[in-house]
């Protein structure tokens, strides 16, 4: 009997074990999506993972990187996940693409004092700003865009907006008003232009042998979140800030 006991107990440890998974993933210091402040791991797609984690048992830890290193490893690597990452034809085979959390809007934005083009054919000609490693780094020259100046971090693009270094600042409509205020700006002397592109899903990337497994259960966490209103309530929280 106390053998079956010990049997039936370490059989258990195991399936917990097993079930309860370290997952490292890469992140981008992009506020709101995710960041660090005061030594505290925070931001949307954060927030939706640590909620996933506690109904699937996985464990995610987050480890902060610039925005391209991040990518770079995660495709180099065999099973780790990257946020807060774009899908797009270039990407789509460099990635598993786990789950979609959240929706963003990328926009033209300038300065009060600077010419505020009201179409995307009038700004072509601006120095404009964007993130290095998003899609728009890429996609702007193919546009028409001739002086496109990427930055590492949103908010040294924040900051050449707000010393005037560039023209115009091309940014996820989410992203914009914390990371000019994480800039010393003032989000009052903004204007927010015309979109560009179609609205964007930020994924969970995974590493292109990524375990299905957990694909499988990450990805059914977050349609249940998505279900029951959870992704819904976590955005609210974020969105007096944006």
């Amino acid at each position: 009997m106390f053998l079956r006991m010990c049997i039936a107990a370490l059989s258990c440890h195991i399936a917990l074990t097993v079930q309860a998974a370290d997952l490292v993933v890469n992140a981008g210091d992009i506020i709101p999506f995710c960041y660090e402040a005061d030594g505290r791991q925070s931001g949307i797609a954060v927030d939706i993972l640590q909620e996933v984690g506690k109904g699937t048992g996985i464990d995610f830890s987050f480890r902060f990187l610039p925005w391209k290193r991040a990518q770079l490893e995660t495709m180099a690597s065999k099973n780790q996940g990257v946020i807060p990452l774009s899908r797009t034809p270039e990407r789509e085979k460099q990635y598993q693409w786990i789950a979609p959390l959240f929706e963003y809007q990328f926009i033209l934005v300038t300065r009060a004092g600077t010419p505020a083009p009201k179409t995307i054919d009038e700004a072509k000609h601006m120095a404009v700003g964007v993130l290095r490693g998003n899609p728009m780094e890429a996609l702007l020259p193919q546009l028409g865009f001739t002086r496109v100046i990427p930055g590492n971090t949103e908010e040294i693009v924040a900051k050449q907006l707000k010393t005037r270094v560039i023209d115009a600042w091309v940014v996820a409509d989410l992203v914009v008003m914390n990371n000019y205020k994480r800039a010393g700006g003032d989000p009052s002397e903004l204007v927010l232009g015309p979109r560009i592109g179609d609205p964007m899903a930020v994924y969970l990337g995974g590493s292109p042998e990524f375990s299905e497994n957990d694909k499988r259960l990450i990805s059914a966490e977050v349609a249940r979140l998505r279900q029951n209103g959870g992704i819904t309530r976590i955005l609210a929280r974020y969105k007096p800030g944006l």
